[in-house]
């Protein structure tokens, strides 16, 4: 008996344990800021730049490591982004489906 007293306390210990993590304070909330789509495709240029693409045409592009997003002019007509790829930060190609369902490929030469 006394070797299940020992147990069911035992289990009520592990049960009743709380588990504390602490955020850290560097980070904060960024979705959906400055947009709310889902994103699928994201390409870095060197340590600060990057632009990211997704849902309904989406194009996003950050200079300051991610701090802050500006929302592009979308790429009309499109219902997801998946890739791309870019040359430089100005030239690059994307793929997704277009609102049709077929698969389309575009160029851009201004950066998106």
């Amino acid at each position: 008996m006394r070797t299940l007293r020992v147990l069911v306390l035992a289990f009520v210990l592990v049960l009743g344990r709380t588990n504390t993590s602490y955020p850290q304070s560097s980070w904060r909330w960024g979705n959906p800021l400055p947009q709310g789509n889902n994103l699928h495709a994201v390409q870095m240029f060197g340590a600060h730049s990057a632009i990211a693409a997704g849902d309904a045409g989406t194009i996003i592009r950050t200079s300051d490591s991610g701090a802050t997003w500006s929302v592009q002019d979308h790429a009309g007509g499109l219902k997801s982004i998946y890739a791309m790829y870019f040359l430089d930060a100005n030239t690059g190609f994307i793929s997704g489906e277009a609102l049709n369902d077929e698969g389309v490929l575009l160029k851009t030469t201004d950066g998106g």
